[in-house]
Parts: C-alpha cells; structure tokens; sequence
C-alpha cells in the first residue's frame, strides 16, 4: 500500500479505517492508538470521536488488550511487575489490569520457576549463579518470594 507524503495532511474520514488496519494486525490499547494515529497527523478532535466510536462498538477495548498482552508477556518469562508496568505505560488502567490477573490467573511461582529452569538449567547453582538468577528474575518483574522459590526449587523430575 503506498503511503501519501507527510506534508499533505491525512483525510479525517480515514482515521477509523486507519485505525482498523492497525487492530486488525494486533490488539492496541486507546493510548497506542492515539499515539499512532496523532503521529499520522490526524487532528485530535477525529482520533478522540474515531476512538470512541471503536470503542463502544466493541472493535477496541483495553481490557482485551491487556488480556493479551499479559499472556504473550508470560509466554516470554516475565513476571507481574514488569507487566503491570508495561500495561500501565500503554495507557490500560488497574481495573483492566486486574481483570486480566483474574482472567488468567497465572501462577508465578511457577513461571519463576519455569524462567529459572530456562535460563539457568535445574541443577543447583553456585552462589555466584544464584545471585545472578535472582537478579534476572527480579529484573524479569519477579517478586523477591518469587525468585527466591525459583532458585531454591528442587531439580526437575527426569
């Protein structure tokens, strides 16, 4: 598709056909899509009216969005401070946060377990390889609890 120069200003009428081909590659939260329409030169006036019609037609919704997010963050080994961190600095706010939590409940003892093992192998580490783990899993967004059951599970079953 061939993009129209930045000096001549986008039409208001392609803001919402923008912003479903932005959907339609991944979910966004209301921030992202504000931000990547206000980048196109939309005036804000149109991404506010845009937005609030895809809203409340079902097409965006932070909730879905942090629902998805926090599986694809957990599927990479991280923890719960770093993806309560990254949603809220996409815009998504602490009811949706939660609701996701609830959705998904994901155990994170285990997942600090599982990011241990993957990162460190499930043999014992020598104290030098233990402070590293613990530095990557809180690092990761791991609670202290979290990381210190991961580095202190036993070895995995064969």
């Amino acid at each position: 598709m061939l993009r129209r120069p930045r000096s001549t200003p986008p039409e208001d009428d392609q803001a919402q056909p923008t912003a479903l081909r932005l959907l339609t590659q991944r979910e966004h939260s209301q921030r992202e899509l504000f931000q990547k329409l206000s980048q196109r030169g939309f005036p804000r006036a149109v991404i506010e009216h845009t937005l609030n019609t895809l809203r409340d037609e079902g097409w965006q919704s932070d909730a879905r969005f942090a629902a998805s997010y926090l599986r694809a963050r957990l599927a990479r080994g991280h923890g719960a401070l770093t993806i309560a961190s990254e949603l809220r600095s996409r815009g998504v706010d602490a009811e949706a946060i939660e609701a996701a939590w609830q959705e998904e409940s994901p155990d994170w003892f285990a997942l600090a377990v599982a990011q241990r093992r993957r990162q460190f192998g499930s043999a014992d580490l020598s104290a030098d390889e233990r402070r590293k783990a613990y530095r990557h899993l809180t690092q990761r967004g791991f609670r202290h609890d979290e990381a210190i059951a991961a580095l202190d599970a036993p070895p995995e079953p064969d």
